[in-house]
């Protein structure tokens, strides 16, 4: 994916859709792992994990 659209989130605070969005495939390879992040969207099969990062460039994993 090269971008990921977070649409209505400046008209207020809850999100309407999330919208990864993608190149034409250059490639068979390519085009094959784009099928696949559709296939797992569609199958629901996907986790959320929030990621920290801080300005000293230290990783953190968000704790449910």
């Amino acid at each position: 994916m090269d971008f990921v659209v977070f649409n209505g989130l400046n008209k207020g605070i809850d999100l309407e859709k999330v919208v990864l969005l993608s190149r034409k495939p250059s490639n068979k390879g390519q085009f094959l792992i784009i099928r696949s992040i559709e296939k797992n969207v569609k199958n629901e099969n996907y986790d959320w994990k929030v990621l920290r990062i801080t300005m000293d460039s230290n990783v953190d994993f968000e704790k449910k």
